[in-house]
């Protein structure tokens, strides 16, 4: 069996989607297990869908319940029903991108299998051109490196400003200022007040206690120390969402 029939990509960053957040802070990470599950049994199957009533009935494999299943299921906008199946939109279009990806590479495998049969007939002719132009030892290895280095960059993720003002949940001001703001931060401090608020939400489950978010804005409200708005316990260290 060829290695990329179970093969999807997905996002490292999943957990930060405002969907997600919404499922680990009311079922915990056995939501997100479930999830992930889920998506698992559609990436599986021929069409990438699936009867509700049959995922329903993992809840002794996965060791949960049928109601939690169902919850993850119907709520948080994460997949879309179809009568009585349900499929992820999101998983759709990465399958599409991974089935094109694969048809390319059947027809450039059978194009070069034609060009190698072609070859054949003057390789001792080939061998020779080939070795004029191969790059000096010292050319080969710097390639090498930029490539490395190519991968190895690491890419933030750039956060909209619905992210943040569904999130952040207090929709009070005018918005259009915020977000002209919002698109001038750097990636990296949009990453941070994304990183803030999840714990600052937290913190104050009351919405009226929340700065508003001009006033959050105006204040760099992202630099402050989080204190729990009941018992006024320090939770500035709170990191489970990430872990």
């Amino acid at each position: 069996m060829k290695k990329d029939t179970y093969y999807f990509s997905h996002d490292s960053n999943t957990m930060d989607d405002y969907k997600i957040v919404k499922i680990i802070d009311s079922l915990g990470m056995e939501g997100y297990g479930i999830f992930w599950g889920l998506i698992e049994i559609l990436r599986n199957q021929p069409d990438h869908t699936y009867p509700v009533e049959a995922a329903v009935l993992k809840y002794r494999q996965w060791n949960t319940s049928q109601d939690k299943i169902k919850v993850v299921i119907l709520n948080y906008d994460l997949f879309v029903l179809d009568d009585k199946m349900f499929y992820s939109e999101s998983l759709l279009k990465r399958m599409q991108i991974a089935d094109n990806k694969r048809q390319k590479r059947v027809n450039a495998g059978k194009k070069g299998g034609l060009q190698k049969a072609n070859n054949q007939l003057n390789r001792s002719n080939a061998k020779a051109m080939l070795k004029q132009k191969l790059p000096k030892e010292s050319k080969l290895k710097e390639i090498k490196v930029k490539e490395i280095k190519e991968k190895e960059i690491e890419i933030l993720i750039n956060y909209s400003f619905d992210d943040f003002w569904d999130l952040y949940d207090k929709k009070i001001g005018k918005k259009q200022p915020l977000e002209s703001k919002w698109v001038k931060f750097s990636d990296e401090k949009r990453h941070t007040i994304m990183d803030y608020v999840k714990n600052y939400v937290i913190s104050t489950p009351n919405k009226k206690y929340r700065k508003n978010p001009q006033t959050f804005f105006n204040a760099e409200g992202w630099n402050d120390e989080l204190i729990n708005e009941k018992n006024e316990i320090k939770i500035t260290d709170i990191n489970w969402l990430n872990e």
